[in-house]
C-alpha cells in the first residue's frame, strides 16, 4: 500500500494529510514545544493517535536489539500506548535506514522514498 504525506502547512505548527488513492485518511498536526515535540493524528476532528518521543528508559522495555537510532510511542486517544515507531539500521557500518511501525499488535516496515 503506498501512502502520500502532503505537507499543507508550515508556520508555528505543522500540518500534513495521509493521502491512499486520493482519499485523505487523516491530517496530522505537529506543535514544536520547548524540549518536546508531539503529533496528533485527526480524523473528522478527533483524535485518533498521539506520537511521543520515546525517553532511552523506555526504549530498554521496548527493544531487545539494537541498532535503533529514535523512538517514538504511539499513544491511542485514551493516552494508552498501543504501539511505536523506531529508526533503524539494517547493519552497522554501511547499512540503509528505515522505520518500523508497530500498531495494535501488526509491524510494518517504512522506507522513505525520495
Amino acid at each position: 500500500m503506498i501512502i502520500s504525506l502532503i505537507q499543507t502547512r508550515s508556520r508555528y505548527t505543522c500540518e500534513y494529510k495521509f493521502v491512499h488513492k486520493g482519499n485523505v485518511i487523516c491530517n496530522s498536526y505537529i506543535q514544536f514545544k520547548l524540549l518536546k515535540r508531539a503529533v496528533d493524528l485527526v480524523k473528522d476532528n478527533r483524535l485518533l493517535y498521539k506520537i511521543e518521543h520515546c525517553p532511552k528508559d523506555d526504549l530498554k522495555k521496548i527493544f531487545n536489539h539494537f541498532p535503533v537510532r529514535k523512538s517514538y510511542l504511539i499513544k491511542d486517544y485514551n493516552a494508552e500506548v498501543c504501539g511505536y515507531i523506531s529508526k533503524k539500521s539494517s547493519s552497522f557500518l554501511f547499512g540503509y535506514y528505515y522505520y518500523e511501525l508497530m500498531l495494535k499488535g501488526s509491524i510494518y516496515t517504512i522506507y522513505e522514498v525520495g
